[in-house]
């Protein structure tokens, strides 16, 4: 079974992650705010408290979140940060809003640890 952490919960990603749960993946989620993740719960979603639990043991980690700011936070703050915590055959996708600059920036990051990096 693939395991999947999902960080950022809006719109798009609220659904994108209930999508899985309905297709039986094993999902983890994280928000910044309080509210989908408890939906998410509701329809199997592990919910965690920072993107480094979320990532943990996850196979797929998948962010969308508002800005660079955002993404630069939820792949790199040093305590909470889910590079940090993601296994060596994980992917990384990135689906946030962002600059090709800081998508540049966050390939080679993930590539110099050793994932994936979509």
């Amino acid at each position: 079974m693939t395991n999947i952490a999902f960080l950022g919960l809006g719109a798009m990603g609220s659904r994108m992650a209930a999508n899985l749960l309905k297709f039986d993946f094993t999902v983890s989620v994280w928000n910044r705010s309080p509210g989908p993740d408890e939906t998410l719960k509701l329809l199997g979603a592990a919910v965690s408290t920072t993107p480094r639990a979320a990532a943990d043991g996850a196979d797929i980690v998948v962010s969308m979140v508002r800005d660079d700011e955002a993404s630069k936070e939820v792949w790199l703050n040093d305590t909470t940060g889910a590079l940090g915590s993601m296994k060596a055959s994980a992917i990384a996708i990135e689906s946030s809003t962002f600059t090709v600059d800081w998508a540049q920036k966050l390939a080679a990051t993930v590539a110099a640890s050793g994932q994936r990096f979509l």
